[in-house]
């Protein structure tokens, strides 16, 4: 025959391909596992198993990355969800505080766990105050009366006084234990200290609307901004407003101080007996300012020297 097909090759050598023809594969038996047929030619059981580590491991990172993508959209949605709750309770209660409309409830009910804080100037206290914190009472488990001031200024009547004047006109009306304290720093922080919601009076949306709408946007907002500050939980202060009894809807401190400065009786804006008490504390030359005491005085000066003159003529 061919001599080329009788050429003998060294044992372990096999002839060379020829250019241009594939490799010989390793032939598969059809009992084999399609997994086999993944792996490069002449590949052991050790390869076949290595390949399915790897494979599984790639597996695993994949889905690692999934779990933890869809951990982190789970939490940014909670965020999201959580901050719109959020930002629709604040607006609430910003645009929609809770009013209570005046007549209040005329029997008294089961009483509110919650404590309430009513806070203001008291300067002096008077019947309008007075209607406002009985009607908290009522309602409300613990009702604390506060007086805000600046230690920084100097008042005509101190703080302390008023607050002897409204525990002395809460004595009259068997209202004693409600608490009467003098506080210098932010009210919304003591209402929070007493776990209590704000209460205000309100004689009219027309008279008091806008400076309590700014008062209640200051107790939402103080408690959320510099709430960690003073390391407390970041949660807006409620604030419920009591629409003042028409009766009382023209009385105010600066018409009792008026009616004072100028000598008028004051006894129909005080409950019954503490208008002396009143009187004790807010006299008229505490009340004048400084200009207006020297021109007093003065007055006063000019009388006292025409009363003697008039004696000197007569005698």
């Amino acid at each position: 025959g061919n001599p080329a097909h009788n050429t003998c090759f060294p044992t372990g050598m096999s002839p060379s391909p020829r250019p241009g023809a594939s490799p010989t594969r390793r032939p598969v038996r059809a009992s084999e596992p399609f997994l086999f047929k993944l792996v490069a030619p002449g590949e052991s059981s050790l390869g076949v198993l290595l390949f399915l580590v790897n494979l599984f491991r790639h597996a695993f990172l994949l889905m690692t990355a999934a779990a933890v993508l869809l951990a982190i959209g789970s939490v940014l949605a909670a965020c999201v969800g959580l901050s719109a709750v959020f930002v629709v309770y604040v607006v609430r209660l910003a645009l929609y505080p809770e009013i209570v409309k005046f007549p209040y409830n005329a029997e008294e009910g089961e009483k509110e766990g919650s404590a309430a804080v009513y806070a203001g100037s008291f300067n002096p206290p008077h019947n309008g105050h007075l209607s406002i914190l009985k009607a908290a009472h009522k309602r409300f488990g613990k009702v604390y009366a506060v007086i805000g001031h600046n230690p920084k200024k100097k008042y005509p009547v101190t703080p302390e006084d008023r607050a002897k004047l409204l525990k002395h006109m809460l004595a009259r009306l068997d209202m004693k234990d409600i608490e009467v304290h003098c506080v210098s720093g932010l009210i919304w922080r003591f209402a929070q200290q007493k776990n209590a919601v704000m209460v205000r009076g309100i004689r009219s949306w027309e008279k008091d609307g806008n400076d309590e709408t700014f008062l209640n946007l200051l107790n939402i907002l103080g408690p959320i901004l510099l709430g960690p500050f003073f390391g407390s939980f970041p949660k807006p202060m409620k604030t419920i407003f009591f629409e003042s009894s028409p009766k009382f809807s023209h009385l105010s401190s600066s018409l009792l101080r008026n009616c004072r400065k100028h000598g008028k009786p004051v006894y129909d804006y005080v409950p019954e007996g503490s208008h002396e008490e009143l009187e004790r504390f807010y006299t008229e030359d505490s009340l004048l300012s400084k200009e207006q005491l020297k021109e007093h005085e003065k007055l006063l000066k000019q009388e006292t020297q025409k009363a003697r003159g008039k004696e000197r003529r007569e005698g």
